[in-house]
């Protein structure tokens, strides 16, 4: 899981496979599939803006 902050006190976790997460209830909000990667991957980073 990552979280990143919008620096305005939002917070978003992302988990694989590829979910949004509510910090506040727990609840996961499906994004996608995660297509065309390698396969083994374990653990995701997120870019916040800059």
């Amino acid at each position: 899981m990552d979280i990143v902050s919008d620096g305005s006190g939002n917070n978003t976790a992302y988990v694989l496979p590829l979910h949004t997460v509510d910090l506040a209830t727990g609840r996961p909000t499906t994004l996608g599939e995660v297509t065309g990667l390698a396969d083994g991957i374990v653990d995701i980073a997120v870019l916040g803006s800059m």
